[in-house]
């Protein structure tokens, strides 16, 4: 998952302007800061970008600081 992160956000999976419309909130889920894809907003005052799932016992996010370059993933079974 890091380096699909990495990949992804340093320009190599998406096209720019494909990437900018999947990271920019707009339409009907912009008041809850969601773009095509992936949440933005804060986390301690810096810019994230996340991404949560789940299905029957078991949740994920991966967060994206891209200020720092910092990538966090969490896998956690929720049984």
């Amino acid at each position: 998952l890091w380096r699909w992160s990495r990949a992804l956000h340093d320009g190599r999976v998406l096209q720019p302007g494909t990437y900018r419309r999947m990271v920019t909130p707009e339409g009907a889920a912009a008041a809850a800061g969601y773009g095509y894809g992936i949440a933005a907003g804060p986390v301690r005052g810096e810019a994230a970008l996340r991404h949560g799932g789940g299905i029957h016992g078991y949740t994920s996010v991966l967060l994206e600081l891209p200020g720092q370059r910092i990538t966090v993933v969490l896998l956690r079974n929720s049984d």
